[in-house]
Parts: structure tokens; sequence; C-alpha cells
């Protein structure tokens, strides 16, 4: 067991390099019983039958890999699933398993479907069980590092956040440097680093829409690796398998370190539940509910607050002073020991 073991295994033993103590597990983000599924009026909600799966990874060259040499009981389904993005051959790239331009169109127009929809979901997504990840074990960036709730607020989304930006960088950096190892030939490299090429989908095609794979492109696209892309997934697997941080941060360069030292910091804070000397409330929401409880939303939308009326009245008492003196003025204002 590592003290990372929230992550999937390659990253987890990558974290527990660099970090050196426990990421604590999130407990509020409950995924077999999604949390965010409720009928409770003005919370968002989200369609039990996607829950957050409804995005397309970038399943990058060494991650499909894995997926590939994976012999675990529970692995056969999620390499179907990679099985069968490498057949239909969209968005199958040398660097990995990418977003295709049609998906990136649809989920970057349709911010309120997200949760929702059934066209936006992840086809490693396996509907059973209250719905699984076919490729958990080897689930990339955004997928280890995203969370509808966070146990410590902010705190948690802030370290999850740096976390998701150092991830990003290492898997673009391996990647890369993976067909460096392999030889792949200049023709390919051109076509697949192409100098301040933009993310934003553009001249999306019938094809596109379709899922129809252009096979002259495909051809330009993997040269002599043509028909033997499971193959350089594998080797890149391999390749990447026993790298420790330390290789990974020489291979990410100096960015990578920064944001290594960002993703520390974080995590510092993150283990530390001191109370603050000055105490100041964040810009926060209160909605009254039924009873003698209401409802505070503060840092997201998605994470809300139920607590008692007379919790939410003691807020303003946090003004930057004292914590002692904030909560003597509790005590004499509301009657309240905190």
């Amino acid at each position: 067991m590592t003290i990372s073991s929230s992550l999937p295994p390659l990253y987890a033993a990558w974290m527990d390099d660099l970090l050196r103590s426990p990421i604590p597990p999130e407990s509020n983000a409950t995924c077999a019983s999604c949390a965010m599924v409720t009928d409770e009026p003005g919370e968002v909600s989200y369609n039990v039958n996607t829950k957050c799966c409804t995005f397309l990874p970038d399943i990058w060259n060494f991650l499909a890999g894995a997926v590939l040499l994976d012999e675990h009981p529970d692995a056969a389904r999620g390499r179907a699933t990679i099985e069968a993005r490498i057949g239909r051959g969209v968005g199958v790239t040398p660097l990995g398993l990418r977003r295709t331009q049609a998906y990136r169109l649809l989920y970057a127009n349709s911010p309120a479907s997200f949760g929702r929809s059934r066209t936006l979901l992840c086809p490693h997504y396996i509907d059973e069980a209250g719905g699984l990840c076919g490729v958990w074990r080897h689930r990339e960036s955004t997928c280890t590092t995203w969370f509808c709730k966070f146990v410590r607020g902010a705190v948690g989304r802030e370290f999850w956040t740096q976390l998701h930006q150092l991830l990003r960088a290492a898997e673009e950096s391996v990647s890369a440097w993976c067909l460096m190892e392999l030889g792949v030939e200049h023709a390919v490299m051109t076509r697949l680093f192409r100098p301040f090429a933009s993310e934003r989908p553009a001249n999306i095609t019938d094809r596109d829409l379709d899922g129809i794979p252009d096979s002259a492109d495909l051809d330009a696209l993997w040269g002599s690796w043509r028909g033997r892309e499971r193959e350089l997934y594998v080797e890149c697997a391999r390749l990447v398998a026993p790298l420790s941080w330390t290789d990974v941060s020489r291979i990410g360069g100096a960015q990578l370190a920064v944001y290594a030292r960002l993703v520390q910091v974080a995590h510092a804070r993150l283990l530390d539940d001191a109370a603050p000397e000055h105490p100041v409330t964040a810009m926060v929401q209160i909605t009254p509910r039924s009873g003698s409880l209401a409802r505070l939303a503060t840092y997201s939308g998605s994470d809300t607050l139920e607590v008692p009326s007379v919790v939410a009245a003691m807020l303003p008492s946090f003004d930057g002073r004292p914590l002692a003196d904030a909560i003597a003025g509790i005590r004499a204002e509301h009657g309240v020991v905190v």
C-alpha cells in the first residue's frame, strides 16, 4: 500500500517519491453512490446513469499500453474499450488516444450538460454497480484529480488543481519522451508537434462528426508504426513503468520542477488543520432552509453545506480579528460557546 493510494498505481509511486507523506482521501466525493445525484431543490444534480463521467479522457500512449498489458481479472472489459477506440481510428495518435475534434466542440459549448448528457459519456464507462471505470488503475490526470466535493473545501480543491497541473505536464512530457526513445521518425513528430498548435477545434468535417477516420491521414500520422499502434502503446508502457519521479522530473525539466514545488506547498497546507490566527469569512451565499437550517455556498456550487441557522449568523464575527476575540464576541452576541 502506497501513501498515495488514492491515485493510480503509477502516479501513486511518483507522488510517494515527491511528497513523502499521505494524501488524505476525499471521502465526500462518493463514486459508487454518486454524491451529486439529488432531488433537493436548488442543488446541482447529475444523472445517475452518467455521474461525472461525461468526459472523454486523453489516454496517453503509456497509459493505453498499461491497460493493454493489465492482466488483472477485472481488466478485460476496460481493455476492450481501449481496443475499440484503437479500432475506430478516430483520435488515435502516437501520443495516445486523444479527444476528437467533434467531442471537443460539443464539450466546450455545453457546460450545462456535464454530469447529465449520455452523448458526452466516457467510452470507458461500465454501466453496472452504480457505474464503473474500465481504466481506473490507469486513469489520466483529469480523472485522477477531479472531485465534486472536497473534505477541506477550497484548500482541498487547490491541492488537487495543482496536482492536476503537475500530472498533466508529466503526461505530456513522458509521452513525447517515449516517442523519442522509440525513434519515431521526423515526419511523424512534425505532424504531432506543430508550432503554436491550438486546442480549439477548427474545420469540423462530416468525417469528424460521423466518427470516420481518414486512412491517408492515419498513414502520415503513424509513419512506420501504421498498423502497429498497439505495439507502440505497449512499448511506451514498458518504457515508463520503471521510471521514478526523479526520472520523470528530469524528462519534464524546469517547468515540471516548478509545478512539483507548487504541489508540495499545497500538500503541506492540506495536511495543516490548525485554525487560522485571524480568520476572515470568505464570500458566502446563505439560503434559508426548512426549520432552523441554512445552506451555505462558498467556493463551489456543487459543494454546499447545510448548517444550523445560528452557525450562519455567526460567520460575520470572523472579520480578521484574533480568533480568541472572535470566539468571545460570538459568545457575547449569540450566547453560543464555540
